[in-house]
């Protein structure tokens, strides 16, 4: 029995001299970068704003009922009377704060949240990359804070990276300053598409798609000058044209 004593207690010596000298637990994750390392290069440039669309994508499906369904160019139908309830109650103009899917809310906030990442750590005289995603972000970030006053009214302006203990309100005004200023910010960074025909150059937002959703924030800002303006900028460009509607059928 004391060789056995004696055993265990060398083998609890070396396990105590082991974990004092290295934390077993203390392993990095792989596949994961901390944001103190991220947000450094054209290539972090590139994944971030990568990652902004690919939200602003997850999210069409809703934008896209959201958006039509209140008019009269698309009905909610269905099997029965509540398959798909969420876009009937759109649809009957009976939407309220307890049948509202939280993602029409939530979502856009996703998209500001990393939007407003990449404005914050990247700095756009440093490459011609870095500038290019900063003025998408500021493109999407005005999109998303347009959708939501479209949606909500003055829902709360977040232009800067909160922390977790904020709690934003209601802005007291309309948000359509801010996105009119956004949106022309950005048109005036954003390359154009080289031609009606260039589906390379349409992959990303450009100058006229901004001039676009500028004008129309115009619009419901009251300001028909202002959107005329901007509006006739992208008709004169000859980079965009409406779809044939025999090719519209086929989309």
């Amino acid at each position: 029995k004391k060789v056995l004593y004696i055993a265990l207690a060398i083998a609890l010596s070396a396990m105590t001299a082991t974990s004092c000298s290295q934390d077993l637990l203390d392993i990095q994750q792989k596949g994961a970068v901390s944001m103190e390392d991220f947000y450094q290069t054209d290539d972090d440039a590139t994944a971030a704003i990568a990652a902004v669309y690919n939200q602003v994508m997850g999210f069409f499906y809703d934008y896209k009922f959201m958006t039509n369904l209140p008019s009269d160019d698309v009905y909610a139908g269905g099997g029965q009377r509540g398959d798909n309830i969420q876009w009937s109650y759109i649809n009957e103009f009976a939407i309220s704060s307890s049948n509202l899917p939280s993602g029409y809310y939530r979502t856009p906030y996703a998209i500001i949240y990393r939007c407003n990442l990449i404005i914050d750590k990247f700095d756009p005289a440093e490459s011609s990359i870095k500038a290019r995603a900063v003025a998408e972000a500021r493109f999407w970030r005005a999109w998303a804070h347009m959708l939501l006053t479209i949606y909500f009214g003055n829902p709360p302006k977040i232009d800067y990276v909160m922390d977790g203990s904020e709690r934003p309100e209601n802005t007291p005004a309309s948000n359509l300053a801010l996105i009119i200023s956004e949106f022309d910010a950005a048109a005036s960074a954003l390359p154009s598409k080289q031609n009606v025909n260039d589906k390379a150059g349409g992959i990303r937002v450009t100058r006229e798609a901004a001039l676009a959703f500028e004008g129309k924030a115009q619009l419901y800002n009251n300001d028909f000058a202002g959107a005329k303006t901007n509006l006739k900028k992208v008709i004169d460009s000859g980079k965009y044209d409406l779809v044939p509607g025999s090719e519209s059928m086929n989309l």
